[in-house]
């Protein structure tokens, strides 16, 4: 689903890898977040609504998400947006449901504390500590599978692409993909943070 709101694609920055969108970002190129917003927005939206299965929360989590990465990029380590901004959307999701939950429990039990309360740095803490164990794993992973990997999920290539650029085949390459996946997987369920799966 395309939305009214998505910006139009930037042609003169479409061929640059996610790497040297980064590079561009932390030297504060609104242009190159853009792109990483054209190239996102999408499937971060997807991830969004999948969970809330409701068009303006989910636009305003990726909103929230995009906004925070501008405003971090001199201080965030991003080594695969892909899987960066797609734990963030999915963080924002938890700590939404969360919310709506503890608002609907205060409304039944209105003695209970403000569900503003209830919320502290421990949650950013966790999320913090999430992110650092993915690219710490992905940086760990046998060097094909991690290249694979990162040609998916930093450079959006395609299985078949990747497979030229490799010189493997496509059943070869989807199958390193998998078991990155699967190790990621693993480091997230790890940390207690399941719901939040790939």
């Amino acid at each position: 689903m395309i939305h009214s709101n998505q910006l139009l694609p930037l042609r003169n920055l479409e061929a640059l890898s996610n790497n040297e969108l980064l590079r561009l970002l932390r030297s504060d190129d609104q242009l190159a977040f853009t792109e990483i917003y054209n190239r996102y927005w999408q499937t971060l939206y997807a991830v969004a609504y999948n969970r809330l299965r409701d068009q303006q929360k989910s636009e305003d989590v990726v909103h929230d998400v995009f906004s925070s990465l501008w405003s971090n990029r001199h201080k965030s380590e991003i080594n695969n947006p892909g899987a960066y901004l797609a734990t963030a959307v999915k963080f924002r999701v938890l700590a939404n449901i969360r919310k709506e939950l503890l608002k609907q429990n205060y409304i039944q039990h209105p003695s209970h504390s403000d569900p503003a309360e209830s919320y502290d740095i421990s949650e950013a803490l966790h999320y913090k500590r999430l992110l650092q164990a993915v690219n710490k794993e992905v940086e760990n992973l046998p060097e094909r599978c991690r290249l694979v990997f990162k040609y998916s999920r930093e450079d959006n290539m395609p299985l078949k692409q990747i497979a030229s650029e490799m010189n493997l085949s496509t059943s070869t390459v989807e199958n390193h993909l998998n078991r990155a996946l699967k190790r990621l997987r693993l480091v997230i369920k790890k940390l207690g943070a399941a719901v939040l799966s790939f």
